[in-house]
């Protein structure tokens, strides 16, 4: 305020070598800027000119439709058996019932979970750690072998870091999630495993499917 009494004090000492009118057009400028500073920004509307009535939120209750959490229009299902029941464990071999196969799903196909030891290192982690229910990592749930598998797994792929899951389903569909998203284009095949299925509904990206390895429908 100091500045604008300022301003106006040197307009009236300066009126001796300026027009009269310039100066009351400076003076009513200076008053509406005063006028805009001190006047209300804002109308508080009456709130009972606000309320809705019932009928009204009966109607906004009944046309209101929540938005899908994935986008429902461009995601296929498998067109697969998700039945199927293994009775044996699942390494390059698995058991279905009382037949052997010849399985290329597991991540077990190099039989690791057999190898001695492993079996060993294992026991001795549940001797040391124990089993059972921990909770997400985020919270209670990291250990420190998990932190040294981070460091020596990074160290071996020569980057700063890395990041453990505790399955490749949740490693595909959790980075696919949080990769792509809504205003992304997905281009998949039919026959892409579960977890790339499930990773394109949570990304919520528009995903294109085309039948599998058909090439032709690709392009």
């Amino acid at each position: 305020m100091s500045s604008l009494f300022d301003l106006t004090h040197s307009l009236i000492v300066d009126i001796g070598g300026g027009s009269v009118l310039r100066l009351f057009i400076e003076l009513a400028l200076c008053l509406f800027i005063v006028y805009l500073a001190l006047r209300r920004r804002y109308k508080i509307k009456d709130e009972k000119s606000q309320a809705l009535t019932l009928a009204e939120k009966e109607k906004l209750i009944k046309e209101w439709k929540p938005a899908p959490l994935v986008n429902t229009s461009s995601t296929t299902e498998s067109e697969y058996d998700l039945n199927i029941k293994v009775t044996s464990s699942l390494g390059k071999y698995i058991e279905i019932g009382s037949k052997q196969y010849l399985t290329f799903a597991s991540s077990g196909f190099l039989g690791f979970q057999h190898h001695p030891d492993v079996i060993t290192t294992a026991t001795k982690t549940i001797d040391e750690y124990g089993v059972g229910s921990c909770g997400p990592r985020g919270f209670y749930g990291t250990l420190e072998p998990h932190l040294k598998l981070e460091y020596y797994t990074a160290d071996f792929m020569g980057t700063e870091q890395s990041v453990l899951f505790s399955a490749g389903f949740a490693a595909i569909s959790s980075i696919l999630a949080a990769v792509s998203k809504a205003t992304d284009v997905l281009i998949i095949d039919k026959a892409a495993c579960m977890s790339i299925q499930v990773g394109a509904k949570l990304s919520r990206s528009d995903v294109k499917w085309f039948s599998h390895n058909d090439m032709k429908e690709l392009e």
